[in-house]
């Protein structure tokens, strides 16, 4: 029962019987995808105007401007920084408008993450947001550049990451990048609680690789 009263006031907070809906029953294939850290990276430049860069403790407030957007969960930034995981941040003027999450060891957070045993100079990207009215400028392509030449110079050998099945224009921007199709995932939600469960589908693996 507290699970479904916290269930209902977020969905009186968020104002949506859609996000309910999810909440209650969803049901969501993921791809993991890798990437081999000695082949070339495209060369893609963000815009002048904007200003990407890692983030440091003292952009947290930056963060919790952002959270009346969009998620950000600022508590829970600060300890991911204070336990050494990489936040790549692009900025307009002194707001945040996108962030990924880069690091080499448990991301509790990732559901996926648990379908790949990082090694020694592996690191796996999670939890990327753009903010809706910058979307669509190639900001995550550039920002995507600039950390896997990071990686490449710090000699990272591989790099993972996650996306949904059906979002092409993420799955196309990293096989771009180089990213091939690794696992393939499927993300239950059921009355608040989140399941996740690799499954065998060799040729949806293949279909995405030539997509």
């Amino acid at each position: 029962m507290k699970i479904l009263h916290a269930i209902l006031l977020k969905a009186k907070e968020k104002g949506g019987i859609w996000f309910l809906a999810k909440k209650v029953f969803s049901l969501e294939r993921w791809v993991v995808m890798e990437r081999d850290m000695e082949i070339p990276i495209p060369q893609l430049r963000i815009e002048d105007s904007y200003q990407v860069r890692t983030a440091k403790a003292e952009d947290l407030y930056l963060f919790a401007h952002l959270h009346k957007k969009v998620y950000a969960d600022v508590e829970g930034f600060a300890k991911r920084l204070k336990s050494g995981q990489t936040c790549y941040i692009a900025l307009d003027k002194e707001k945040i408008i996108y962030f990924v999450w880069v690091s080499s060891y448990d991301i509790p957070k990732s559901l996926t993450y648990q379908f790949v045993k990082l090694k020694p100079q592996e690191a796996y990207m999670y939890h990327a947001l753009c903010l809706p009215e910058y979307r669509r400028k190639k900001i995550h392509s550039s920002v995507m550049t600039i950390r896997l030449k990071d990686l490449q110079e710090k000699s990272f050998k591989k790099a993972y990451v996650d996306c949904q099945v059906n979002n092409v224009p993420q799955v196309k921007t990293l096989l771009k990048h180089g990213f091939i199709p690794y696992k393939i995932a499927l993300v239950l939600t059921l009355l608040g609680k989140t399941f996740c469960f690799s499954v065998k589908q060799s040729d949806l693996l293949k279909k995405i690789a030539n997509s």
